[in-house]
């Protein structure tokens, strides 16, 4: 599933589309960061375009992904993965919530269980 086209734009604590569509509302406030959060969400469409053309650029690179640029290329590769992988139901309770829980230089850990039953079947 593709995301809602960019431009998203930060307004207050919401970030809407540029015909004023809103896409989400950042409302916890927790130590001011707020507004902080929803520039970073506003952001997220033009970080991950970004990231795509950096690793797709790089793949055309004889070795590229060796060096020094490895671990940056990886971890890029491995948030892109994470912004764009459906994930699939937990395999103990059904729920929704199996992911990619942690991007790291070499591969994301994709976790088959949700965070609610952590692999007991069992929600909290």
């Amino acid at each position: 599933m593709e995301h809602t086209p960019r431009p998203w734009i930060k307004n207050r604590n919401i970030i809407e589309t540029a015909s004023g569509e809103e896409i989400a509302r950042v409302s916890y406030e927790r130590d001011g960061y707020v507004q902080a959060n929803a520039r970073l969400i506003a952001a997220a469409p033009a970080l991950l375009e970004a990231l795509e053309g950096l690793t797709d650029t790089a793949r055309r690179i004889p070795g590229a992904y060796t060096g020094a640029l490895a671990e940056p290329l990886h971890l890029a590769r491995a948030a892109i993965e994470a912004a764009t992988i459906v994930p699939e139901p937990c395999k103990y309770c059904g729920g929704e919530g199996a992911h990619i829980s942690q991007a790291t230089w070499n591969s994301p850990v994709l976790k088959q269980e949700c965070e609610r039953c952590l692999g007991t079947g069992v929600k909290s």
